[in-house]
């Protein structure tokens, strides 16, 4: 994508690890945690392969199993 805007991979991967590290350490400072631990993950979705809907559907089949409501 950012190809497309012109601009080169070295430059992207860069802005990609200054993002990461901004926040790891937003992560660190508000919440006292690191985004690599496991267990603050219980569903990940790659959106990209996903569509919108199927991604809400998960979330919302997730969520009510997870708190025990039922949906329609």
């Amino acid at each position: 994508q950012v190809v497309a805007l012109g601009v080169d991979e070295d430059t992207a991967r860069q802005g990609q690890r200054d993002v990461d590290r901004a926040r790891e350490a937003y992560a660190r400072v508000f919440f006292n945690a690191r985004q690599d631990d496991l267990r603050l993950y219980h569903v990940i979705l790659d959106s990209t392969v996903l569509s919108v809907e199927a991604c809400v559907e998960i979330i919302v089949r997730a969520a009510q199993d997870r708190f025990g409501t039922v949906g329609p």
